[in-house]
């Protein structure tokens, strides 16, 4: 199998597995008992979460939550920052946001707040005039991606992160995409919440980190025991904290290096594309974007067809986020950018990541070069 999906998920690196076997099997106790096999789970779970304030730039291991995934840190973060101003009626986020948030802030729409969709060029790029037109002191809530998941591209919310902070809203950041890829600073960034999940940096399905700032509001979306200081019960996934610390180690030491070898991989693979096949659009070239990400549209080529036949050679890529597969629907992202349903529907997102080989990608072209010369045949 050729693995070209690096932005769905993630395959565990061995070391993050080996960190946490040990948790499955003989340190299996309560990180909240006092006894002898509850302190050793313990110890481990604040040895994690140095490395994920580390990993984030937190100023405080105290401002970061484990949580199941990105999901349920950015559904905690948006029901925190409405619950703080429960006055102010307006969001404001982004036409290309993950489905975990757009869906949760048209939510809300229908309870009676204003929610502003900020549009993004045909590159992808926020349009951030738009953004400051409506941002003001009835904001509660800024929700927005740092790196799309679809595209790669960047949005440049550390220079939007002041004027956030003059209106007083929640600044909430998805960098759920950009872990690993790129460097991450909360505090840099200015924001009140960040979210990341586990899985998509080379760590265990089922569990997140949700950084918040140590001054903002939060009210718990999870309620029970006195877990991660009141803000999220329920007796810990220690195994899996234990992992994603160890992907957040692993990540800061391998950032550089994989920046740029996985440059490297990306720009070969669409120079060799746009060389050797036709009517290839490259959606945000023009744009910051992560170097590990390809999202590509193969003009009268149905994008799903052609994710089935490279699906017969064992070759794995993406037809949009994993999260809205099976919808039926073009994507959203694409359509945003102002392409048409048809195009949307052409389009393709290769992503790569530590275990891609260069070989791979050139199997990889001329499998995709087959597979769409077929399909234009037919």
């Amino acid at each position: 199998m050729l693995y070209f999906d690096y932005n769905a998920t993630t395959p565990m690196d061995p070391q993050v597995l080996e960190a946490m076997l040990p948790y499955l099997t003989e340190y299996f106790g309560n990180p909240s008992s006092l006894h002898s096999a509850g302190r050793i789970p313990s110890k481990g779970m604040r040895d994690a979460r140095r490395a994920a304030a580390q990993f984030t730039g937190a100023l405080r291991e105290e401002e970061i939550i484990f949580t199941s995934g990105g999901t349920e840190a950015n559904t905690s973060a948006i029901r925190a920052a409405l619950a703080a101003f429960p006055e102010r009626k307006e969001i404001i986020t982004s036409q290309v946001e993950h489905s975990s948030v757009l869906k949760l802030c048209r939510e809300m729409a229908g309870q009676g707040y204003t929610v502003h969709e900020i549009s993004v060029d045909d590159q992808g790029r926020l349009e951030t005039d738009k953004f400051l037109e409506v941002l003001s002191d009835r904001t509660a809530l800024v929700a927005l991606m740092l790196s799309n998941n679809e595209t790669g591209v960047h949005f440049p919310l550390q220079e939007l992160s002041e004027k956030i902070k003059e209106s007083g809203a929640v600044f909430l950041i998805d960098a759920v995409q950009s872990a690993g890829k790129i460097e991450i600073n909360a505090a840099k960034l200015g924001c009140d919440f960040l979210t990341l999940s586990s899985h998509k940096f080379y760590g265990p399905k089922g569990a997140g980190i949700l950084y918040h700032r140590k001054a903002a509001s939060f009210s718990a979306l999870v309620w029970g025991g006195s877990q991660e200081r009141k803000r999220r019960g329920g007796t810990e996934n220690v195994a899996g904290i234990i992992g994603t610390g160890k992907a957040c180690e692993l990540s800061l030491s391998h950032l550089a290096e994989e920046q740029k070898r996985l440059k490297g991989v990306r720009d070969r693979f669409e120079d060799r594309v746009q060389k050797e096949i036709h009517g290839v659009t490259v959606h945000g070239w023009e744009a910051e974007r992560l170097v590990n990400t390809s999202n590509l549209a193969f003009k009268g080529v149905d994008a799903e067809a052609l994710l089935a036949a490279l699906d017969q050679k064992e070759i794995c890529v993406s037809s949009g986020s994993a999260c809205m597969s099976g919808a039926g629907s073009p994507s959203h992202v694409i359509k945003a950018m102002g392409f048409s349903d048809e195009h949307a529907r052409s389009s393709l997102r290769f992503s790569f990541g530590r275990f891609t080989k260069t070989d791979e990608v050139d199997v990889l072209v001329v499998e995709l070069k087959s597979a769409i010369e077929h399909i234009r045949g037919a």
